[in-house]
């Protein structure tokens, strides 16, 4: 909410956020993107690496966030120009992520002297099991964002989540506003 605060809304008074959290459960993406669509949003916001398919199904338009590769998931065609009615902020990472001790016992058996993780839904869940995994190991960790560094790790480089979560809100603002989703580029 802060997001739409500095650009001048007031929940209630000149916009209304409806919230649903699927849980990083799949199934629910799609028929929680539905329930808003039916309920007449304006706009739908889409948050996260599994959101690609559900957002592209809706039929009014979508700002997504934190979605790590939306050319790779085909929820855009172009960065540029991503068409149809989908636009939004990726953190530009692709899912890199495997099962973690048995990735953790490879790593290390095979001389790795550091290990990084790239942004996801299931990463940031598991944050601080990976952080006592790389400990373990005696690997250090560079993660993605102040939240993962927070959770145990040496480092962190990337993006501003809660920057990209904010900049939503001008997305929204400008659909809300006559732009099309299309003329949106990908940030």
């Amino acid at each position: 909410m802060k997001g739409f605060r500095d650009i001048g809304y007031t929940e209630g008074r000149d916009i209304v956020l409806e919230h649903r959290f699927p849980g990083e459960v799949p199934e629910k993406f799609r028929s929680m993107a539905a329930e808003l669509v039916a309920s007449k949003v304006d706009v739908l916001v889409a948050v996260g690496a599994n959101t690609p398919p559900y957002a592209k199904e809706a039929t009014i338009p979508v700002v997504f966030a934190l979605v790590p590769d939306p050319l790779g998931s085909k929820l855009v065609k172009s960065l540029a120009r991503p068409e149809a009615n989908v636009t939004g902020l990726s953190n530009t990472a692709f899912d890199l992520i495997g099962k973690l001790e048995a990735v953790f016992t490879a790593m290390t058996a095979a001389g790795a002297q550091a290990v990084t993780f790239n942004p996801d839904g299931w990463a940031f869940t598991y944050r601080a099991i990976i952080s006592k995994l790389a400990l373990a190991s005696g690997l250090p960790l560079s993660a993605y964002s102040r939240q993962t560094l927070e959770a145990g790790s040496l480092v962190s480089y990337g993006v501003d989540h809660d920057a990209i979560c904010h900049r939503v809100a001008v997305y929204v603002n400008r659909l809300l506003k006559g732009t099309k989703p299309a003329e949106l580029p990908i940030e």
